[in-house]
């Protein structure tokens, strides 16, 4: 199994940053893809990913399937650079459900990966 057949085949991820100083942050995000290329999560502007991304683009992601026995998972991991989604119209229906649901006041992310 490729690494890009083993992230379409599960679906929890979680991204970890690093602050100014270099303290570590990692959570789980509500995520979505365009393409299995880009990766998308929603973030409120004042959470701690969306603080330390202002000031430190690089991030550590893991997506992996939580549902599985211990010992019995496959992950994908990835070092990547976030940055501030301004195209929110066409992110948002990458997401599921009806996208004219709209948004919050909260703040993209996208992850771009290099070829898998």
């Amino acid at each position: 199994m490729t690494l890009a057949d083993t992230a379409k085949a599960i679906i929890d991820e979680a991204v970890g940053t690093a602050g100014e100083p270099g303290t570590p942050w990692a959570a789980p995000v509500f995520s979505a893809h365009a393409g299995y290329r880009d990766f998308l999560w929603i973030s409120a502007p004042e959470a701690a990913r969306s603080r330390n991304l202002a000031v430190r683009p690089e991030a550590g992601i893991v997506i992996f399937d939580s549902g599985v026995r211990p010992g019995e998972g496959q992950a994908v991991y990835m070092a990547a650079e976030a940055g501030e989604e301004t195209d929110l119209a066409s992110r948002l229906r990458h997401y599921p459900g009806d996208p004219a649901r709209g948004t919050p006041a909260v703040t993209h992310r996208v992850i771009c990966l290099p070829d898998m």
